[in-house]
C-alpha cells in the first residue's frame, strides 16, 4: 500500500524549472495537493509559505505566510503578516516574478516602499492588494489573462495568513474564470482548501455563488490543459445544495475571527 501511494504521489507532480538558472520544483496537477504543510514542511524551497497549492500551473500559485511556524532563519512572528523575506528570496530564487499579500495588516511597517524598491530592482514585485470587489477582481483577472497569453513566464504567488479563505476567493474565481468551474464547483474547491476551516462565512461564499465570468478574458482550449490542474470528484460532482439556502443564517464568524475585517468582501 505504502509504494503504491508513493508511485500515485510522484505521479502527480511535474519537476518544473520556470525560467533561467531558477531552482525546480515539484508542481501537483492537483489543485488540493499541497505543496507546503500547514506548519511550512513539505517542498524545502519554500518553506516561507504555509498551505501552498496550485491555481493555474506555471502561472498562479496560493498559499498563506510561514510567521507562526518559521524557523530559527527568521525571528518568530505572529500569524497575521506578509511573507517573511525568506519566503520571498525563496519564490525569487524558485523562478517567481511576483507575490501579492491579499491583506493590509502590517504590509507597510514590513515593507516600507525603500524595501520594496530593493525587491524590484533584484526582479521581484511585492504588492498589497486587500480589495477584492468586482472591479479589482476584473483587474487582477485581465492582468492573469495576459499572463497566460504569454506576457510573462514567470508564476505570481497570492497569500492571505493561512493559505484557507481570501486566497481562496481569488482563486475560485480564477478557476471560474479560466478553467470553467461552475458556481457550486468552486464553492466545493473552496471549502475543500480551508482544512475544514469553513463555518461562517457566508459573505465570502455569497461571492463565489454571484461571480459573473468575464466573456472578453476567455482563453483557448489548448490553454486551459497547459495551466488548468485537476479537481476531487468531490468538487466536479458539486451541484446546488440546500445548504446553500441557510448563508443567510450562516453568517460571517468564522471570517471575523480568521480572517482581516476590512478585507472580507462586502
Amino acid at each position: 500500500m505504502v509504494k503504491i501511494f508513493f508511485w500515485w504521489f510522484i505521479s502527480a507532480l511535474t519537476l518544473v524549472t520556470v525560467q533561467g538558472n531558477a531552482q525546480p520544483f515539484a508542481i501537483p496537477d492537483s489543485a488540493q495537493v499541497k505543496i507546503t504543510m500547514n506548519d511550512g514542511s513539505g517542498d524545502h524551497y519554500f518553506s516561507g509559505t504555509r498551505n501552498m497549492r496550485v491555481v493555474l500551473k506555471n502561472t498562479l500559485y496560493r498559499g498563506g505566510a510561514n510567521n507562526f511556524y518559521r524557523k530559527a532563519i527568521d525571528p518568530k512572528k505572529y500569524n497575521q503578516n506578509p511573507l517573511p523575506l525568506s519566503a520571498i528570496k525563496q519564490l525569487n530564487q524558485a523562478g517567481f516574478g511576483k507575490a501579492i499579500y491579499l491583506y493590509e495588516k502590517n504590509f507597510t511597517l514590513e515593507y516600507p516602499n525603500s524595501k520594496l524598491d530593493s525587491l524590484k530592482k533584484n526582479g521581484f514585485v511585492y504588492e498589497c492588494r486587500p480589495q477584492w470587489e468586482e472591479k479589482e477582481i476584473d483587474e487582477f483577472l485581465r492582468e492573469l489573462h495576459k499572463h497566460i497569453n504569454g506576457a510573462s513566464k514567470k508564476p505570481i504567488y497570492i497569500h492571505c495568513w493561512n493559505g484557507w479563505h481570501q486566497s481562496g476567493l481569488v482563486s475560485a474565481v480564477t478557476l471560474m474564470q479560466f478553467c470553467d468551474l461552475n458556481p457550486y464547483q468552486a464553492l466545493a474547491y473552496w471549502e475543500e482548501n480551508t482544512d475544514n476551516n469553513h463555518k461562517g462565512y457566508a459573505t465570502v461564499k455569497k461571492k463565489i455563488l454571484h461571480f459573473k465570468k468575464n466573456p472578453a478574458l476567455t482563453i483557448s482550449e489548448g490553454k486551459k490543459k497547459q495551466v488548468c490542474p485537476c479537481f476531487t470528484d468531490k468538487v466536479m460532482n458539486a451541484k446546488r445544495t440546500e445548504e446553500i439556502k441557510l448563508l443567510e443564517y450562516e453568517g460571517d464568524k468564522g471570517a471575523e475571527e480568521f480572517m482581516e475585517k476590512k478585507s472580507i468582501p462586502k
